[in-house]
């Protein structure tokens, strides 16, 4: 039965090999882990092999062995690994500036977000020829993080942002707010988190779950319990292919030069 074994490491190196070149081995794995599971393509080949040919090698079968192809039925209820919008509503506390809005108010809804008054750069419906932060991938984790979290954050009101991504609504945004961003994860989509922003729209024009580019202006607001917030009040917006955007985000580390896109903001 030391066949079933070498069945079991073909299988394994199969599955590796099939969401490789799939491209859909990203929307398990951060690049860092998915390095890893490439390399290990190489030594399961070579113990199925073993398995295979070496007639010293003894095994016994037991029932309780099945649970190796565990795997492969995790591959298939999985299907492309792509995270749902409904996921992004749940976890959509940890990088986003929704955080502090912990309930919908039906009364005097106003009192919710109370935007400052600012001057925008840029009349409404006319596209942006630059703008003061462009949101790439590269930078997308910490730019959302740091927007959402750092008090020097409120130092970029009255600047022009642009963001692609996708649109989530849920109960704890008031009328007139939606949530645009994408996944954020270190590891695999285990620990996968929505890092976005709050933004300022007719919500009946936007869709939940489709992608958009966005443009606006970054603004300073008030929660219902008075803390700050900040949001894009956007001017610009336009629908775009989900197939031509990357669904995951990660954290840049400086040793890797990853960060390396960040430096022009001088944040650090």
């Amino acid at each position: 039965m030391k066949k079933f074994l070498s069945f079991i490491c073909f299988l394994y190196a199969g599955i590796i090999i099939y969401i490789w070149h799939s491209d859909m081995l990203l929307n398990f794995l951060a690049p860092t882990l998915a390095l890893y599971i490439k390399i290990s393509l190489f030594p399961i080949t070579i113990m199925g092999l073993v398995l295979l040919i070496n007639k010293n090698v003894e095994y016994k079968f037991k029932i309780s062995d099945l649970v190796l192809l565990l795997p492969l039925v995790m591959i298939i209820l999985a299907g492309d690994g792509r995270l749902t919008v409904s996921l992004a509503s749940n976890r959509m506390f940890t990088n986003t500036s929704a955080a502090p809005i912990v309930e919908e108010v039906e009364e005097n809804i106003e009192e919710i977000i109370i935007p400052e008054a600012f001057e925008k750069k840029e009349e409404k419906n006319n596209t942006f020829e630059e703008v003061d932060f462009e949101i790439i991938d590269e930078t997308y984790e910490y730019l959302t993080s740091y927007m959402n979290s750092k008090n020097e954050a409120y130092n970029q009101v009255g600047k022009t942002i642009r963001v692609r991504g996708f649109i989530v609504k849920n109960d704890y945004m008031p009328e007139g707010y939606f949530a645009i961003g994408k996944y954020s994860i270190s590891c695999c989509v285990a620990d996968a988190s929505f890092a976005g922003f709050i933004s300022k729209y007719d919500t009946s024009k936007v869709i939940e779950g489709k992608w958009y580019e966005i443009e606006g202006v970054i603004a300073k607001g008030k929660t219902r319990d008075g803390y700050d917030m900040i949001y894009i009040d956007v001017a610009n917006i336009k629908e775009i292919d989900k197939s031509k955007e990357k669904q995951y985000v990660y954290p840049c580390y400086n040793y890797d030069d990853s960060c390396s896109a960040l430096m022009k903001y001088n944040l650090y």
